[in-house]
């Protein structure tokens, strides 16, 4: 937001925006071909036990962690870069360099910070997204999962087993959903006045 209209600004919302419109399926089958390829040592379609070696573990969850993350990472900057381009244009903003703050803190301490809450928002609602769209980055890279373990119940019409997992992933939105809002008073003072 701080460097509009220049090349910056127009390569990060470029890469935004392709980020944003390639589905992770797609994501995920190139990532598979272009790293068994070009990096055939990295361990690609097979789950690591975290117990038993958990560095290892975490290696094979980097590749899929990105894939599912892309499209809402993306979502989050843009609305970031919104949220930030309106509150570059406040008054407090001009107040807060005119009494000598450096740019980092200006921009950090005070425009950050005041533009957090609609970024907040946005990371609550694509969480929900997160979760719906780790059901095809698993089939994908062949991890068990949560959404693994919904396809085989399907597959096997076992409609309690379709129950719970749909009752865990419900569960973990509105968890999810409930911190987003119990992190607004801690970002916003005006609602700890009113509360």
């Amino acid at each position: 937001a701080k460097t509009r209209g220049r090349w910056p600004d127009l390569f990060i919302r470029a890469v935004a925006l392709l980020g944003l419109s390639t589905p992770p399926f797609f994501v995920g089958v190139a990532a598979v071909l272009l790293l068994s390829l070009y990096w055939p040592s990295f361990r690609i379609l097979s789950a690591v036990d975290l117990h038993h070696d958990p560095l290892g573990g975490i290696r094979t969850l980097l590749l899929p962690a990105f894939v599912l993350s892309l499209a809402s990472a993306t979502t989050i900057m843009r609305y970031t870069r919104a949220a930030m381009l309106e509150v570059l244009t406040e008054p407090f903003m001009a107040t807060a360099r005119a009494k000598g703050a450096g740019r980092l803190r200006v921009l950090i301490r005070h425009g950050l910070r005041n533009a957090l809450l609609p970024v907040v928002t946005a990371v609550g609602v694509t969480a929900a997204h997160l979760v719906a769209g780790a059901v095809v980055v698993e089939q994908v890279f062949g991890l068990p999962g949560i959404g693994q373990l919904m396809l085989n119940a399907i597959y096997h019409r076992d409609y309690t087993q379709v129950q719970a997992t749909v009752l865990v992933v419900t569960t973990l939105v509105v968890l999810i959903n409930i911190a987003v809002d119990l992190s607004y008073y801690a970002l916003d003072p005006r609602i700890q006045q009113h509360g």
